[in-house]
Order: structure tokens, then C-alpha cells, then sequence
């Protein structure tokens, strides 16, 4: 019989403790190949999905499956949505962020990431380069984009990267800092509206966004990306000085730049987890039969990894890379060609400006967010 003790550590080892440094565990490999899915009695969730074809299948199957959570959506936050609101919030996110308008945006993107790298380069090696390079660029992108003032950068940064680790006095005074800066900020751009995407939300779909709506886009678009592309830029840095075969074929083949973004994203996928789902019936899935009522959590780092060892490593020059880091069907990230845009911008000026990147500490020296559902690094130290 399994404990409720060991349930929970079941759940911790598969979904909590599955890295070893930046690289996925054995352990969670080894339950991979055992079973696609796995049946945890008695825990948080009542299955773990950790096969590619079934993790897409999950997250596909919006008509079997909810992503609301039992208290219900928070306003404004499209990843809680189920359709029909889904759709009707999406719709209106969805022109934001399309390739086209981030192609346009690139050289803005671009100009932020060569001044925080010159701001790197200021502070003097070594340096955090989540502190002085990763966590401004998204922070200052985000006030360049979406209504929020650039004096405001720095401090969001330290706000958010308290909010998002661990827990205490100090997280518990982040979030309460994090949620009064929200709502004055919504405050101001529906009495002073802007140029950026929030402005634009406010004054073209005022009528149905409450101001609930527009705080709650900011927490799950806007915010939400900060923390999330911030890791995985540190982290795909990390991984390239850790291959450094392969940093040295991006020096020599910058076209290569785009291919490695979408394979440090696959390699890295610092968000481990997708939001859990229950099941709205009775689903069969890889031979077992989740019941009506169930929840199911989804690894989207088992399920970007698991192949043979020489298909699954870090590889810059894949034909074709294909991962779930970014979610996967009607949830997929809204903000992912931004993602995309700013992880490409700061490699490109990492790669121009600082030839001699290297770590500045022993590696087993690193400290990681190892809390569930988002990886990371606590700090990056890096020489040049």
C-alpha cells in the first residue's frame, strides 16, 4: 500500500526534483520509459503524463478536459479559460503578439538587448547575468511594449524575481508590492492610455475587459513572461557554456540562430509543467482510464525529452525541432513569438559583444529553483 507520504514524494520526485543541474533527471527518464503514464493514488493530482503522444493529447483535448481550476478562472488570465471564453479572450491577445508584429518589433527588441548587454559590460566581469543582463531585458522590453514606465524596470525586476522564488515574509510582501503596483497601473492606463498593447486593449475592448480583466492580463501575459523568458535565456546560456562544442558552431554559423532558440527552448523547458487537467469524463489514455472528475498533470519536460541519448542531446543544427516547451494546442503560449524574439536578440549581442563568455564559478557552485511548475537559476556568474 502507498503512503500519502509517499505519494507526495512520488509527485516531488517526478515533478519537483526531475533536473540534475539543467539537465533532466534519470529518474524521471527512467519513469518515462516505464509507463507514459502514471497513476499516483491519494496525491495533489491523480495522474503524471509524461509521453510526448500523450501529453499532446491531453492538451488538445479541450472537450474532455478543463483547465479551469476548481475555484475557478482568475479574470483576465487566458491560460484558466476554457472555450468559449478562452476563444473570446485570445481573439483579442492574439493580434499582439502574431509573428508579423513581432518581425516589425524586432529592431526596438534588438536596441534593448545591446543596451543591457552594454550595461553588463559596465558592471565589469564577473557578473550575475540574470541580474544585470537577463532580468532587464525582459523587464524593459515588457515597459517598452506594454504601457508599463521604464523607471519602473528595475524595481518590477526585483518585485517579480522575489514573488516567483520560494515562499516567507519576503515573497509575501513582493506579492502584496506586485499586486498594489498592478492595479495603479491599470488605474492609469485606463485614465491616461498610451501607445502600448494595454492602451490598445483598454480602448478598443474597454466595454468587455473589466479592470479585473486588464490585472489579470498583466499578471498571466505581461508578467508572466518576465520570469519565464528571463530563465530561459539564463538557462540557455548555462546549457551552451556547458556544450561548448555546440556555442562554438553558433559562433561560426550565426544562421543557426533561430534553430537554436527553439532547441535550447525543447532542452531547457524551464516550465516544467503545463496547468493541471480534469477530466470532464471517463478517458482512455495509453491503455489506462482516467475517471470523470480526475486531474492530470502534464511534464512538458518529459515529453521533450526521453529519446536515445545521441537523438536526445543538445543539437543547434536539428532539420527540424520539435518540442512542447511553449505548451501545446488551444493554450499554447499567447506570447511566444515575443519569447522567441527576445531569446534570439539576446543571444545575438551575448554572441557579438562577449567572445569570451565563460562561467566565473565551479559549476556544482550554481543554485536552481528546483519549485514546481517553473525551473531556474538563482544567479548566473559569468566572466568575459
Amino acid at each position: 500500500m502507498v503512503t500519502q507520504t509517499e505519494t507526495h514524494d512520488t509527485v516531488k520526485d517526478l515533478l519537483g526534483g526531475h533536473r540534475d543541474g539543467v539537465n533532466i533527471s534519470a529518474k524521471l527518464l527512467q519513469a518515462k520509459t516505464e509507463s507514459p503514464i502514471i497513476e499516483v493514488p491519494n496525491g495533489p493530482v491523480n495522474w503524471i503524463v509524461l509521453g510526448g503522444a500523450e501529453v499532446r493529447a491531453v492538451l488538445s483535448d479541450t472537450e474532455r478536459f478543463s483547465n479551469a481550476p476548481a475555484e475557478g478562472p482568475l479574470p483576465g488570465n487566458v491560460l484558466q479559460y476554457d472555450p468559449p471564453d478562452h476563444t473570446r479572450m485570445r481573439r483579442l491577445l492574439a493580434p499582439e503578439f502574431s509573428p508579423r508584429r513581432m518581425r516589425v518589433l524586432r529592431p526596438r527588441i534588438e536596441e534593448i538587448a545591446r543596451d543591457c548587454v552594454a550595461d553588463l559590460e559596465r558592471a565589469g566581469s564577473p557578473a550575475d547575468l540574470m541580474r544585470r543582463f537577463a532580468w532587464p531585458l525582459t523587464a524593459l522590453v515588457s515597459c517598452a511594449l506594454f504601457d508599463l514606465p521604464r523607471d519602473d524596470a528595475l524595481a518590477l525586476t526585483r518585485i517579480n524575481t522575489i514573488r516567483s522564488a520560494g515562499d516567507g515574509p519576503n515573497q509575501m510582501r513582493a506579492i502584496m508590492a506586485y499586486n498594489n503596483y498592478r492595479n495603479r497601473l491599470v488605474e492609469q492606463i485606463r485614465a491616461e492610455p498610451g501607445d502600448g498593447m494595454m492602451s490598445r486593449l483598454a480602448r478598443e475592448h474597454g466595454d468587455e475587459l473589466t479592470d479585473a480583466d486588464l490585472g489579470g492580463i498583466l499578471d498571466s501575459v505581461v508578467f508572466g513572461q518576465l520570469e519565464g523568458t528571463s530563465q530561459t535565456l539564463g538557462v540557455g546560456v548555462l546549457v551552451l557554456l556547458q556544450h561548448p562544442e555546440q556555442l562554438a558552431l553558433l559562433r561560426s554559423r550565426p544562421e543557426l540562430l533561430d534553430t537554436a532558440v527553439e532547441e535550447l527552448l525543447r532542452y531547457a523547458t524551464v516550465v516544467t509543467n503545463a496547468s493541471p487537467r480534469k477530466a470532464l469524463e471517463d478517458v482512455p489514455l495509453a491503455g489506462r482510464v482516467i475517471k470523470k472528475g480526475q486531474l492530470v498533470q502534464c511534464s512538458l519536460l518529459a515529453a521533450n525529452h526521453g529519446g536515445p541519448a545521441e537523438e536526445d542531446g543538445l543539437n543547434i543544427a536539428r532539420e527540424q525541432v520539435s518540442h512542447m516547451a511553449l505548451g501545446h494546442g488551444i493554450h499554447f503560449c499567447v506570447g511566444a513569438a515575443l519569447a522567441r524574439a527576445e531569446l534570439r536578440a539576446g543571444l545575438m549581442v551575448l554572441l557579438d559583444r562577449l567572445p569570451e563568455l565563460r562561467l566565473a564559478v565551479p559549476l556544482e557552485e550554481l543554485s536552481y529553483r528546483l519549485t514546481s511548475p517553473q525551473f531556474g537559476v538563482n544567479a548566473l556568474p559569468v566572466a568575459w
